[in-house]
């Protein structure tokens, strides 16, 4: 018979003995059970924060790859758009042409107004933005390739943009392409 003693909780104390009276191995079979869950419980610790780590890494994981899909997806489209910059180019030469573009039909014109309107406005919605700096502005080397210097006595206009020869393109605040500007240089 086991009885529970009320000294401690945890100890158990046995009243039985074998046939041939021998305690001793009760009382080893007792310390090797205790050795056992001892082993055991650490064991389950241990799974268990292995576990807890590959949850963790695995929410990591799946953030990273949510974040990769996404910065994809973001940039998918910039082959395309690359490939369509010289058409844009080709339609602000157009209509940057004053003298030509004035002898053009006003019908004309309108149209070809309303179609670059709404290849801006296609693009825009993917992300796509201008670079396109003032004359006088200062010189963002980030966002304008200088293609050209021009020299200047005036010591307020050194490194100011004297003009745009080519607009520049964001997508998505990344430059995908520098404007191309030329600029003023301080010169005594």
């Amino acid at each position: 018979m086991i009885k529970k003693q009320p000294q401690e909780e945890d100890d158990i104390i046995l009243d039985h003995t074998d046939e041939s009276g021998n305690e001793s191995s009760q009382k080893d079979k007792i310390k090797d059970l205790r050795e056992k869950l001892e082993l055991a419980l650490k064991e389950r610790g241990d799974y268990l924060t292995g576990w807890q780590r590959a949850q963790a890494d695995y929410v990591n994981l799946k953030r990273e790859m949510e974040q990769k899909l996404s910065g994809n997806a973001k940039y998918a489209h910039e082959s395309v758009i690359m490939e369509l910059l010289p058409a844009l180019d080709s339609l602000d030469l157009a209509m940057g042409n004053k003298e030509a573009w004035e002898k053009v039909s006003p019908d004309w014109r309108k149209g070809i107004e309303y179609v670059a309107q709404q290849l801006d406005s296609a693009l825009a919605s993917h992300g796509l933005e201008y670079i396109c700096p003032k004359p006088g502005d200062a010189v963002k080397f980030e966002n304008h390739a200088v293609v050209e210097t021009i020299s200047s006595s005036d010591r307020t206009k050194d490194d100011t943009v004297a003009s745009v020869l080519q607009r520049g393109y964001l997508l998505h605040g990344k430059v995908i392409r520098p404007a191309r500007v030329s600029i003023y240089s301080f010169k005594q």
